[in-house]
């Protein structure tokens, strides 16, 4: 997952970075990356906007180390990470300008209680911010079906193990349940055209490192069988003729 969370921030974050400035992040004072992983989006938006105090919170302190050691508070003084359970944090209400959350909700069998704790964490008027994945938007133009199917044939028995590949999807529905105003979905769209082939490949290479094995007794095929999908995803990605993209929502509200 280091390598995953990584690679995808060194994709996303160009893209991503213009629309939080167009939904008002930098005018916030405190913010909270809540589920921050290894911290590559609370670090950039510290980076990028240094009068922010930024907190990333998360569950798995290994996570957290790997923050902590790429944004060390003598450098950062702004930044600090802590540990603790986004379902239910500890912190006072309302402590927060902005909350962003990333990557996360689609991996948890129930994100509500974790939008719930984010809407609670704001001040009134204060910004959320989700970046959801949907699979159903992940584009591969590879001559093997089922290297083009690949995440799709997973999605409904992933959900078997708490997880949503098309969580995307029922985000905005979700806001909008839990009383969350002026909900909106932006489109965050990478490609092979607009970021490197060689990230590209490292994301799908972490991905099959990390998930090949899971994946093969999900869909009751051999590892080999994951593994041979993969190079034919790897291929069309280092194909200057062929291309590859990943349709992303971001999908925000306010207090």
């Amino acid at each position: 997952m280091v390598g995953t969370l990584e690679a995808q921030a060194q994709l996303i974050w160009p893209v991503e970075r213009p629309l939080l400035e167009r939904l008002g992040l930098p005018r916030a004072h405190r913010v909270l990356d809540l589920g921050c992983g290894t911290g590559r989006a609370a670090g950039r938006i510290a980076q990028a906007w240094p009068h922010l105090e930024v907190l990333g919170l998360d569950l798995f302190e290994g996570h957290l180390s790997v923050a902590r050691r790429d944004y060390p508070a003598a450098l950062h003084p702004q930044l600090s990470f802590v540990q603790g359970d986004a379902r239910a944090t500890g912190l006072p209400d309302g402590a927060f300008d902005a909350v962003v959350i990333r990557h996360v909700l689609h991996a948890l069998p129930d994100p509500d209680p974790v939008l719930r704790e984010a809407r609670r964490l704001l001040a009134p008027g204060g910004l959320f911010y989700e970046l959801a994945e949907d699979y159903q938007g992940l584009l591969i133009d590879s001559e093997d079906a089922d290297a083009r199917n690949l995440f799709l044939d997973a999605a409904d028995p992933m959900l078997g193990v708490g997880s949503n590949l098309r969580h995307g999807r029922e985000a905005f529905r979700r806001l909008r349940a839990l009383g969350f105003q002026d909900v909106r979905v932006d489109p965050v769209i990478i490609d092979t055209l607009s970021a490197s082939r060689a990230i590209w490949a490292a994301m799908f290479r972490h991905w099959r490192d990390g998930y090949a094995a899971f994946k093969a007794r999900l869909l009751g095929v051999a590892q080999v069988e994951i593994e041979r999908r993969y190079a034919h995803i790897l291929r069309a990605v280092e194909d200057p003729e062929r291309w590859v993209g990943w349709w992303l929502l971001a999908v925000s509200g306010r207090r």
